[in-house]
């Protein structure tokens, strides 16, 4: 009896668990990135420098969340043997782009991409 109590706690507790872990930022958005280059080399930077710089960090950014999410959210093993029903593929795409869309509302709570 004891051993089946043991074995429904553990299971509750795997099935508590949430299904992605916490947002590594540094990972997605490292500290430096969207200083202009002229910044590191000394120059004198310009109104140009900081927008270029600004459209580069939030394009990288963009990319970077996309990757992340992708290997958050797990494939439909269909997806590899390539039969999958549309509404399989619809599922998968729905769950990436609300990942993407978490993901990007962390980003913004902590004022990194606005």
């Amino acid at each position: 009896m004891n051993k089946i109590f043991v074995i429904f706690v553990l299971m509750a507790g795997v099935l508590a668990l949430p299904e992605y872990g916490p947002i590594d930022i540094y990972e997605i958005v490292p500290q430096d990135l969207g200083t202009p280059p002229c910044i590191l080399s000394g120059e004198e930077c310009t109104e140009q420098d900081f927008e270029e710089a600004d459209k580069v960090r939030k394009e990288v950014i963009e990319e970077e969340v996309d990757s992340y999410a992708r290997r958050e959210v797990k494939v439909p093993k269909c997806m590899e043997t390539k039969s999958c029903i549309p509404r399989e593929i619809e599922a998968y795409n729905r769950k990436l782009e609300a990942r993407k869309e978490k993901i990007f509302d962390y980003l913004r709570s902590e004022d990194i991409y606005n």
